[in-house]
């Protein structure tokens, strides 16, 4: 096997960010934000906007929902979860909210930020544009289909 994520003769290795977050241990918010953080801020410029800091915050409760409920999560888990066509956000949130990730209850850091995603009244509309802004960032740095499945925005299914 050879690093080649753009490989179409099964010989490639791809990588899956998320199957390297912690989850039985300290480390597994912290390990969520590094992740968050490579998306919100690819260019490693900060995150100076109120929208920039809020989508962090949303995509790390989003990756830490997706691991906590999909032993296998990739990025196009986290990518069904908030592009989700069946439920707006506001579902969304209550399902993270619902949902027993840690000794039957929400995991404090997820329930902390969707309860915070509800108080803003914007978010629905400012999360279709980051939604929009992620997939065009994405389109923008030659993500082929291909290319995209094998860093884990897309799964093969």
């Amino acid at each position: 096997m050879k690093f080649d994520p753009m490989s179409s003769d099964g010989n490639g290795v791809a990588f899956n960010p998320l199957a390297e977050i912690r989850l039985g241990e300290f480390q597994r918010v912290a390990d969520a934000q590094n992740i968050a953080s490579i998306l919100a801020d690819p260019k490693g410029e900060g995150l100076e906007s109120h929208w920039a800091k809020t989508g962090y915050a949303l995509l790390t409760a989003s990756i830490l929902h997706c691991c906590y409920t999909k032993p296998t999560a990739s990025l196009s888990d986290v990518d069904e979860l908030l592009a989700n066509l069946e439920k707006d956000l506001e579902e969304v949130l209550n399902d993270m909210l619902a949902h027993p990730h840690k000794d039957g209850k929400p995991h404090p850091l997820i329930a902390q930020e969707a309860r915070a995603r509800h108080v803003l009244g914007a978010v629905r509309l400012r999360a279709r544009f980051l939604r929009l802004a992620v997939f065009r960032s994405h389109s923008s740095h030659g993500h082929s289909g291909r290319r995209a499945a094998s860093l884990g925005f897309l799964t093969s299914d």
